[in-house]
């Protein structure tokens, strides 16, 4: 990165980006990268003015927030000749209690790695902290952030929409989403209601049906309040169809379902939400109706329950299939004299290496998902040998090759060399291929 300023004589830079103001007036600092391929610059105007900052203000002055929640804080530098400048993106943000209460300053990152916001308060645990800003010297008075517990901020309620007949019940549920991101504990005494109660009534969650027609269900829990809709129709449910009818899912693989109810009237609707689901050799979501997780090695039939119909789909449930190859570096290096032409008496990094019987061998061991669980390359995995790999004549003495402590990715990007016979690895642009149809 290149630093410059159009006019040293007001505002210096250093390569490494500091300016120091050296009189009044106004100059521009640009930033230039250049790279093989194009230069991006990048500039800002800088005013340096006689006056001193005399001090900074940092608002709101007395910030509550409940845990998860942030505040945005401004901090203003008050000049000598009554001038103004918003000091907020480039002054040192501290927090004195940042178990309670973190704030985000000019590079400092986040425990993930990203950047922080300079100046946001994030509520972290109930308590207080306080939080200063400083810039040139100049030190905010600090300001007191008040974290009280957790609060409910949404509620989304299951099924979204439901279709019954006269007598039918279906029972809500209510699932809560907090500020800190958490969905626990649960709402205590929400208030359920039907916005038409002739068409349907309810005890709790558990809604009847009464009469043909359409509400709004709503649950409510202080401030916050969410909603579903409830039909009502004269027609019979005649049966309930599953999409898809046949699948099949490898043992930790998943597959979202739908179940349909298909009424007299020839009307439908999406009843996936409001079944119950069951079948053996799988797992049901608890969060997601309708998503599956294969578990056991079966053949098996999934149901989907609504209103006392039953809709199924056949499962097939395979072993678990490899998601990926990992080429182990151990590579063929052949006996003195065997091949002099290519390796002579070095090994591939160009060492003398002692003579031996036997050459070494490439392993590719398979990964996988085996149960629903993630399993990484072992020695005790299936394992394909491929003898006599050997350093190419084309790429010369004392050079790392492909395979010489590399991963699969890497194998990929640099191919396989082979001297060997045509059931081995052959050609710079054919290996990985070939590789690839050995191993199945």
């Amino acid at each position: 990165m290149n630093w410059t300023s159009n006019n040293p004589a007001v505002l210096s830079v250093t390569s490494s980006g500091v300016a120091t103001a050296a009189s009044a007036g106004t100059a521009t600092v640009t930033a230039t990268y250049n790279s093989s391929s194009l230069d991006i610059v990048g500039s800002v105007t800088v005013t340096v003015t006689a006056a001193s900052l005399a001090s900074i203000t940092v608002a709101p002055s007395a910030p509550s927030l409940a845990v998860g929640q942030s505040q945005q804080l401004t901090a203003t530098g008050n000049y000598t000749d009554g001038t103004t400048q918003n000091l907020t993106a480039i002054a040192a943000w501290a927090s004195d209690a940042a178990s309670d209460a973190t704030v985000g300053s000019m590079g400092v990152l986040t425990s993930t790695g990203a950047p922080t916001i300079p100046g946001q308060v994030n509520a972290v645990a109930s308590g207080a902290a306080h939080i200063t800003a400083k810039w040139l010297g100049q030190t905010s008075s600090a300001i007191a952030v008040t974290v009280n517990p957790k609060v409910l901020t949404s509620i989304t309620i299951t099924p979204a929409s439901t279709t019954l007949q006269n007598g039918q019940t279906v029972t809500f549920s209510a699932i809560p989403l907090y500020s800190d991101g958490m969905s626990t504990p649960a709402l205590t005494a929400p208030v359920w209601a039907a916005s038409n109660s002739s068409v349907a009534t309810n005890v709790g969650s558990l809604f009847t049906a009464a009469n043909i027609g359409s509400t709004t269900i709503t649950v409510t829990s202080g401030s916050i309040s969410a909603s579903a809709t409830l039909t009502v129709t004269a027609a019979t449910l005649n049966s309930v169809s599953v999409t898809p009818s046949n699948f099949s899912i490898a043992s930790g693989q998943q597959q979202q379902l739908t179940a349909l109810g298909i009424y007299s009237d020839g009307t439908t609707a999406d009843v996936t939400e409001s079944a119950t689901w069951s079948g053996a050799g799988v797992a049901f979501s608890a969060t997601q109706p309708g998503l599956v997780t294969g578990e056991t090695v079966s053949v098996t039939s999934i149901t989907a329950t609504w209103q006392g119909k039953n809709g199924t789909a056949n499962a097939t449930v395979t072993v678990a299939v490899p998601t990926s190859i990992a080429v182990h570096a151990r590579v063929s290096i052949p006996r003195i004299g065997s091949n002099p032409a290519v390796c002579g008496n070095r090994n591939l990094l160009g060492r003398e290496h002692p003579e031996r019987d036997e050459p070494r061998h490439l392993d590719v061991l398979c990964a996988g998902k085996r149960d629903g669980k993630q399993h990484r390359p072992r020695h005790r995995g299936r394992r394909w040998r491929l003898p006599h790999l050997v350093c190419h004549e084309s790429r010369g003495m004392g050079q790392q090759y492909p395979g010489q402590h590399r991963d699969a990715a890497s194998a990929e990007q640099q191919p396989l060399q082979s001297a060997g016979t045509a059931d081995e690895l052959e050609g710079p642009t054919a290996d990985f291929a070939k590789l690839r149809e050995l191993v199945g």
